[in-house]
């Protein structure tokens, strides 16, 4: 069990979930690194402050940093509680984000690389993932900047869209007309094919 120790630990996991099983699997692309994590029994799981035994779970799965060279995947089976008023909601998970398929971790390598220049074609290449997936991860990344931004200060906002090239791929800027700088560069998701 010291194998699973490493994985806990660099996925930085804490009680109740642990890894469940780590499989090695021959894939026509290369071998993957297949991680299963799972929770104590009996867990009572935290949902908008209030706590709550497990309803049922549902299957989910990620896209997490390549383990050496192998693609790596997160599996879990999802929490799932039943609220006073009855509704059936899915617990966070600590290494995803809601709505997500990818780990926080890749989403944050991702980010940094787009931050550092590189083009969201040549990211998706480098992770085999589709142009318009980085772009999601981007987008939902911009929407959760954008909600935690305290925009008091600005009294006057400007906003304009340019192409980034020739062939329709569009830059939207948004600026603090008062200060003169750019709030938010935002690259529109269906700009790229």
């Amino acid at each position: 069990m010291k194998g699973m120790s490493v994985f806990t630990g660099a996925l930085g996991l804490k009680s109740p979930w642990y890894i469940k099983e780590v499989d090695l699997i021959e894939a026509e692309g290369g071998d993957e690194l297949h991680i299963t994590i799972d929770h104590h029994r009996r867990t009572l799981f935290e949902y908008e402050g209030s706590k709550y035994s497990v309803y049922d779970h549902q299957e989910r799965s990620w896209r997490h940093l390549d383990f050496f060279q192998h693609t790596c995947y997160i599996h879990a089976r999802v929490p799932r509680v039943k609220l006073e008023d009855g509704k059936v909601k899915s617990i966070r998970v600590p290494w995803a984000d809601r709505g997500s398929s990818f780990s926080v971790l890749f989403e944050n390598r991702v980010i940094e690389i787009v931050q550092n220049g590189m083009s969201v074609s040549k990211i998706g290449q480098t992770f085999n993932i589709s142009a318009k997936r980085v772009f999601r991860i981007v987008g939902r990344r911009v929407a959760h900047a954008l909600s935690n931004q305290p925009l008091d200060t600005v009294k006057q906002q400007s906003i304009d869209e340019t192409s980034a090239r020739k062939g329709h791929k569009y830059l939207t800027v948004l600026c603090d007309r008062k200060r003169k700088e750019s709030c938010w560069h935002i690259p529109r998701p269906d700009a790229e094919a």
